[in-house]
């Protein structure tokens, strides 16, 4: 009887699968060591004498600036607190020409029509106001500049006299007091001649409150035998003196419509004299010839004005 032949079939199972099955339940591969995972990672420590150093921890600040991205590095500043610091800048082009024309306005004048509204105004309130009448009288029209320039001279000024203008007002004002303070023979005539030329074409109404007259001479001492003068002598009357001819003022104040004037002396003191108080014909004849001179004259107020006191007495 034949024996059965074993069946010779090929196992296709591996040898691992075979000593698996061998050793019995089916079981798990056990974890790589640690040492076997810093191998695969790269990280691997070098020991003691070798070349390679050893790594820093993160964030150390014992790490080299080599071993640091210059391009990842923060670069710092650090100013302390300093409360005079202050960083100056450069002032604008604008600025500098600007403070150029205001410190030379007096030789170049003509500057300020090249300006814009901004620009003028900060020149006009940086200019002094006592600058020669050549230089503004012409030139600066508005009102705030000439406002200063009368509060400079005068501390009041009433404004509805003058029609409402600080510039008319300034130069009447201004007019009015060379024309008292004149004293003829003895004041600079072309100082007032200057002074009319200026303020002509912005004069409208003149309020002239005193007449100066010329300045007597004082009489030499007497000697000693003349203590026997006649009382007659002494009592005889001042000779009249003439005063100021307005003229050759009124001839040019062509815009001029309102005079007014007084024939008197204001705070005569010690010096008190019934000459200085006198119209005279002549003072009639001049003023007669510049007012038939200026047909542009609307009103003229003549008066003489004789001291309270004197009257009363």
């Amino acid at each position: 009887m034949l024996n059965p032949q074993p069946d010779t079939k090929e196992d296709s199972s591996s040898p691992d699968e075979t000593s698996n099955s061998q050793n019995g339940p089916e079981s798990h591969p056990e974890p790589p060591a640690p040492e076997t995972t810093e191998l695969q990672a790269g990280n691997v420590r070098p020991l003691f004498g070798e070349g390679s150093a050893a790594p820093t921890p993160r964030g150390s600040k014992t790490a080299k600036s080599s071993d640091v991205d210059p391009d990842a590095r923060i670069i710092r500043r650090i100013i302390a607190e300093d409360p005079n610091y202050n960083l100056a800048t450069v002032a604008p082009l604008t600025d500098l020409c600007l403070k150029q024309c205001i410190e030379n306005f007096e030789f170049n004048s003509s500057v300020i029509t090249h300006l814009d509204d901004r620009q003028r105004r900060r020149l006009l309130d940086a200019i002094a106001p006592d600058l020669p009448l050549k230089v503004t009288s012409h030139v600066i029209g508005e009102d705030p500049y000439w406002a200063r320039a009368c509060h400079e001279r005068w501390p009041v000024v009433d404004l509805s006299r003058h029609g409402g203008s600080w510039k008319r007002a300034f130069f009447e004002r201004m007019l009015e007091d060379a024309i008292e303070t004149f004293v003829p023979g003895h004041t600079y005539a072309p100082r007032l001649e200057e002074c009319v030329s200026y303020a002509a074409p912005y004069v409208h109404h003149l309020d002239i409150r005193q007449l100066l007259p010329p300045l007597r001479e004082q009489p030499k001492d007497k000697d000693e035998g003349s203590e026997g003068e006649s009382d007659s002598e002494q009592s005889s009357e001042p000779q009249a003196v003439d005063h100021l001819d307005l003229g050759p003022v009124l001839s040019k104040l062509n815009e001029l419509e309102k005079l007014a004037l007084c024939f008197t002396v204001k705070k005569c003191g010690m010096n008190f004299d019934w000459s200085v108080f006198q119209f005279t014909g002549r003072d009639c004849l001049n003023l007669s010839r510049a007012i038939q001179q200026h047909p542009r004259l609307r009103e003229l107020h003549l008066t003489r004005q004789v001291p309270a006191l004197l009257m009363t007495n």
